[in-house]
């Protein structure tokens, strides 16, 4: 369920409306109140836009299968996702260009969770092997490894 909520009174308005019927697994909020949820469920997934009624407004591209464990992550200025991606070898991470309706991959060597800098401009993203890389947001240039895992090999 999802309750406008006022900060500067500290109660809730409105009436509560229903995200779904299947329950939330995971969810993130944008500063300007823009929320996005995932269920834990099998089959395809496509990123859509709901009204505050619960109705479909646009979905960006086709279908895909999102991983076990939904992990979508709005960028700072809500013009992108990270949105985690099942394929036969494993999640990736893809980023969701939400104004220009796209999804670009991002991570090839498998990865089930990313965060933004705080710029909206670099992602700090961690690798099956327990590795965590820093890599800009536009998928430009490399990967820099910024933890070691100890316990991986070379």
């Amino acid at each position: 369920m999802a309750q406008v909520f006022n900060a500067d009174r500290l109660e809730l308005q409105g009436d509560a409306i229903p995200l779904g019927s299947q329950g939330t697994d995971a969810f993130t909020a944008s500063a300007n109140g823009i929320l996005v949820y995932g269920r834990r469920n099998s089959g395809d997934f496509a990123l859509t836009w709901l009204d505050r009624t619960g109705k479909r407004i646009r979905s960006l591209g086709s279908p895909f299968r999102m991983h076990v464990d939904p992990a979508i992550q709005l960028s700072p200025d809500d013009s992108q996702a990270i949105v985690t991606v099942d394929r036969a070898n494993g999640p990736d991470l893809w980023i969701a260009d939400l104004n220009h309706e796209t999804l670009s991959r991002f991570t090839f060597t498998g990865s089930g969770s990313g965060i933004w800098s705080p710029d909206g401009k670099k992602v700090l993203w961690a690798a099956r092997d327990g590795n965590r890389y820093l890599k800009s947001a536009d998928g430009s240039g490399t990967d820099e490894l910024l933890f070691k895992n100890p316990n991986c090999p070379l």
